[in-house]
């Protein structure tokens, strides 16, 4: 919101003093005269409201106390709210405006409950069985449906390849499953406030080879499952952008599985940044600003170091990085990621 300054107009009325001119016609005055408050004398009303500022709205002379916003200025409550944002909800004008992609809600709204897959506060909307809330306008655009999940799946893992320039090694299946399924199986903590809308599952067995003595002389560690879950209930692209994140944690695994014991913001970091060159690809800005706002000390801080160091779109420059940090290469069996 710009600066509102408040003003006062106001004038007095002199008796003649010798030698005066209005300030405005430069003619000499004779009788009475009026002072402004900035002490130049003016011959008349009509000269003096002539140098009065004029409201931007209604165009009249303003005479008492006034608003000034930028060069602009408004004798009245009533006409300084024309020029305020409407709420986007209740469209009354606001002073303090909250902002969530582009719209502007004010202060009662933004406490209404918001919309899970839009973000936007709402007055008519609906609650499915696993608690999540959706406003009336994305109800049309939500997917449930598991078929068309798979289809979008597959068109995230086309997208993927194309970014990466090599194929996964496979894809994993997809599970296409609602919070509680969600939150139930994953072992993701949630990062400065990030919400879990997918994660990358690896099964591995590790065996040990034991002599006569019962003393561990082998180890080995084999893949033997790996499942990508999706949260469904979510907009076409919202999916889209999480399964190539998701993909991209698959394909760090098939090719640089070192990269599994180093710090969690440095992978996370990676996926988020391969998630935001396909979102500037595609033109998706308001995913690609989540990315770029995200403040946490793993995703945010992951992000921002790919950015800063690389660039906006630069893939193939944070690979040959990952091999200088000798990343593809196997971590030595029983090797931890620290945090």
């Amino acid at each position: 919101m710009k600066l509102i300054i408040f003003f006062t107009v106001f004038f007095s009325a002199f008796s003649l003093a010798a030698d005066i001119h209005c300030s405005h016609c430069k003619k000499k005055i004779s009788g009475q005269y009026l002072m402004s408050s900035s002490k130049k004398p003016y011959c008349s009303k009509t000269c003096f409201s002539s140098t009065l500022p004029r409201c931007s709205v209604c165009k009249r002379n303003i005479t008492g106390n006034y608003k000034r916003a930028g060069n602009k200025a408004f004798c009245s409550a009533k006409c300084y709210s024309t020029i305020l944002p409407k709420c986007s909800l209740c469209v009354s004008p606001i002073t303090k405006s909250f902002k969530i992609d582009g719209s502007h809600y004010c202060t009662n709204c933004i406490k209404r409950d918001r919309c899970f897959a839009c973000n936007h506060p709402f007055v008519k909307g609906f609650t499915i069985p696993d608690k999540r809330k959706y406003c009336k306008a994305c109800s049309t655009k939500i997917i449930f449906n598991v078929a068309s999940a798979e289809r979008i799946y597959k068109k995230a893992a086309v997208i993927h390849e194309k970014l990466m320039g090599v194929k996964g090694v496979a894809i994993p299946p997809l599970k296409f499953v609602d919070m509680k399924t969600m939150t139930g199986t994953s072992d993701h903590a949630h990062h400065g406030g990030m919400s879990l809308r997918g994660y990358y599952r690896e099964i591995k067995l590790e065996t040990e080879t034991v002599d006569q003595n019962d003393r561990v002389v082998g180890r080995s560690v084999k893949k033997t499952g790996e499942f990508i879950y999706l949260l469904n209930g979510l907009e076409e692209d919202s999916i889209l952008v999480t399964a190539i994140h998701e993909l991209t944690h698959d394909w760090l695994s098939d090719y640089y599985p070192g990269i599994k014991v180093a710090d969690l913001w440095i992978e996370e970091g990676f996926c988020q940044y391969v998630s935001y060159v396909y979102c500037s690809q595609l033109k998706l800005a308001k995913y690609k600003s989540k990315i770029e706002g995200a403040t946490d000390e793993v995703y945010g801080k992951g992000f921002k170091f790919y950015f800063k160091k690389f660039g906006a779109n630069n893939i193939k420059g944070a690979l040959k990085w990952m091999v200088e940090q000798k990343y593809h290469i196997k971590p030595p069996l029983g090797a931890k990621r620290k945090n």
